[in-house]
């Protein structure tokens, strides 16, 4: 095929807009959206579990008790030599509204910041850019997780957005798991009935650490996003 033929064909394509569509011809979400029952029958907490063990990732599920979590977070940090962190606050205040509790957690770990967004503030969001550039550890909530493939979803226009799942080589992910659906499909018929995120400009899908094999076909971790990725599942309280 030549270049103009093929260019031909792509502006072709651009002029058959949504308008063009009779009322009725779009598919029907309900047609065309399906989820093996079986996951909504077991237990999903369990599943999503194994599911993150299979792609290499660790996931710890437990309620919110301070002394319960902090060790699991000591746990991982000295596994990992870490010796620097970030934590959106404001994604984990999603989870539980209590700052101080929050606050009492982090207060430990001197060497953690907090950070709080101030998403008009250009200058804020290059501070925020360097300062992932230069760290050990990210800590962030998601907007849903999926219990088949152990996979997290942050919208791009969400608290930690895309910066906070790229730049650090350690990411642990806080949520709830009223948070958690059997599948993919699942969520998004929840999300037709309520809709959220429309202002987003991306959906970011993260299922365990960074891994690519381009070159030679050797698998490599850690060169896209982070070597290592835990999740912190809290029971509904």
């Amino acid at each position: 095929m030549n270049k103009q033929l093929f260019l031909n064909r792509i502006q072709t394509a651009l002029n058959h807009t949504q308008s063009d569509l009779s009322p009725g011809t779009g598919p029907d979400i309900d047609d065309t959206l399906s989820w093996n029952p079986v996951l909504k029958e077991e237990n999903l907490l369990k599943i999503f579990q194994e599911s993150t063990s299979r792609v290499d990732a660790y996931c710890e599920i437990f309620s919110i008790l301070e002394n319960e979590f902090i060790s699991k977070l000591e746990q991982i940090i000295t596994r990992n030599q870490i010796k620097s962190g970030l934590v959106f606050l404001e994604d984990l205040l999603l989870i539980c509204n209590e700052k101080s509790f929050w606050l009492n957690i982090f207060k430990r770990f001197p060497w953690i910041k907090i950070w709080v967004s101030r998403k008009t503030d250009e200058v804020t969001q290059d501070e925020l850019t360097k300062i992932l550039s230069n760290i050990d550890l990210v800590i962030s909530g998601c907007c849903f997780l999926l219990a088949d493939v152990g996979t997290a979803g942050i919208y791009s226009n969400s608290f930690s957005g895309r910066a906070g799942s790229l730049f650090s080589p350690h990411h642990i992910i806080i949520a709830k798991s009223s948070q958690l659906y059997s599948c993919f499909s699942e969520y998004l018929r929840s999300a037709t009935k309520n809709p959220v995120n429309e202002e987003s400009s991306a959906l970011i899908l993260i299922s365990g650490p960074s891994r690519t094999a381009d070159i030679e076909k050797t698998l490599v971790k850690g060169v896209h996003g982070p070597v290592s990725l835990s999740f912190f599942v809290i029971t509904d309280f």
